[in-house]
């Protein structure tokens, strides 16, 4: 009881200030879609071969990219969770438009960056060539609504220089096309790799931030027929000078956590912090969306816990008068390398849809540029 109250005293005072609304307003933020985290169970079991402990980070074990069953199996959990205007959860689904290829970084000995599209994989690669019908199924049954999350999920420069400077725990991963070790579980000394935006100099910027941006939403137009309205940076991480590019882009909306990461510039200078409220507006005219709930039951041992954890979250923004903008990452609906994983954690989400709707039957779910635009 204490815990619950002290849970809910955190989350009603990170909820204070910013644009309010007498709306039960429900918004799922869903990062990594198109990524490719892990590439296969074989992967999977490589790593761990070498010392490499993937099992100890869910986003290793559980997150490979996602396949028609998935959506599947996600449509079919959509149609038992309706509102009484037959409304869907919506899923505004923030995507990485390219991957690193492997092979041809390799044949120009790590010394240059070469990624392969989504559009380049759907129409290459065996079984992949319903993804674009059925994310358009997906789309026209209005409970999936691509967004842009970048080019790529990874910081290309400092990724190319462990690799030119032979780190081994690197290579290990790259031989199994593998970029995202943690830093949850990597032996090695060096920040993430996976901030894309987190550049150390102006000349980075020039070369490859603004680039990387410029192209992801071009290559999103290309895939989707659309420009994304709005972005989430990977990992949070970003700074003026991106909020400038993504103006030049066409986004109108932030995604951000309550806490934006800052780079002070190189390896060793650390990230300060920026924290920001819904509703807010930067000197580019564009509009902050903060999440303020987190349902991530891939990521946690106790699911049921994680159910009730979301659920008070969400009374809170309610309480606070604010949307709840919820993180719930790819990972939570994946089956390729673990089907349990998906089977449990959409049962758990139709469970806390239900238990939501019976609660507040008034609510309205949104996609994040819904809410922009409302707001």
């Amino acid at each position: 009881m204490i815990l619950k109250l002290k849970k809910d005293l955190s989350s009603i005072k990170n909820n204070l200030g910013g644009w309010t609304t007498n709306k039960k307003i429900v918004v799922i933020e869903s990062d990594d879609w198109g990524s490719i985290r892990m590439p296969n169970i074989d992967s999977f079991k490589a790593l761990i071969s070498q010392g490499i402990p993937a099992d100890q980070c869910p986003f290793l074990k559980y997150d490979g990219f996602e396949n028609e069953e998935d959506f599947e199996c996600l449509s079919q959990t959509m149609s038992n969770i309706e509102d009484k205007h037959g409304k869907k959860p919506k899923i505004t689904a923030n995507y990485i438009m390219s991957n690193p290829d492997f092979d041809l970084i390799r044949q120009h000995d790590f010394s240059s960056y070469h990624y392969i599209s989504l559009a380049q994989r759907v129409l290459s690669e065996v079984g992949m060539q319903n993804y674009r019908d059925v994310v358009i199924n997906a789309q026209k049954e209005k409970y999936f609504h691509p967004q842009l999350h970048g080019r790529e999920h990874v910081n290309v420069p400092l990724w190319l220089q462990f690799l030119k400077a032979n780190s081994k725990e690197t290579h290990l991963a790259f031989d199994q096309k593998v970029y995202g070790i943690s830093t949850t579980i990597t032996k090695e000394k060096r920040r993430s790799f996976l901030p894309t935006l987190d550049y150390d100099t102006q000349k980075e910027f020039n070369e490859f931030t603004q680039v990387s941006l410029i192209e992801g939403q071009k290559l999103f137009k290309d895939f989707f027929g659309y420009h994304s309205r709005s972005f989430i940076a990977p990992n949070y991480t970003w700074d003026d000078s991106v909020e400038q590019v993504l103006k030049q882009i066409g986004i109108e909306f932030i995604q951000s956590s309550r806490n934006q990461f800052v780079s002070k510039g190189g390896q060793l200078n650390g990230i300060k912090f920026k924290k920001h409220k819904t509703g807010e507006v930067n000197h580019q005219k564009q509009l902050y969306l903060v999440r303020n709930v987190i349902f991530e039951p891939s990521t946690v041992s106790n699911k049921e816990m994680c159910l009730q954890d979301c659920f008070n979250q969400i009374s809170m923004a309610f309480l606070t008068r604010k949307p709840a903008i919820i993180s719930m990452h790819r990972l939570n609906f994946m089956g390729s390398l673990v089907e349990q994983n998906r089977t449990d954690n959409l049962k758990l989400f139709e469970k806390l849809i239900t238990k939501l709707l019976m609660k507040w039957p008034d609510i309205e779910f949104m996609t994040t540029d819904e809410l922009g635009d409302l707001i």
